[in-house]
């Protein structure tokens, strides 16, 4: 497959991004991410099919640091 298509989305996010979105294999690794106001983005690469992609993460909840 050579695009992302709605149904290749749904799958992707469906499998909570753990399987590549083009040819369904688990062997997939992000770079670092991107923060902005509300969300962030991070660049994930497929090293079976070499296709890359961009994950988009937004701001959900927080929670307290009881470390201190």
């Amino acid at each position: 497959m050579t695009e992302l298509t709605d149904r290749t989305k749904a799958h992707y996010l469906a499998s909570g991004g753990a399987l590549c979105p083009y040819c369904g294999e688990w062997n997939i690794e992000g770079a670092f991410c991107e923060t902005g106001e509300g969300s962030a983005t991070q660049k994930m690469f497929c090293s079976e099919c070499g296709k890359s992609w961009y994950d988009i993460y937004t701001l959900t909840d927080i929670e307290e640091d009881n470390k201190l």
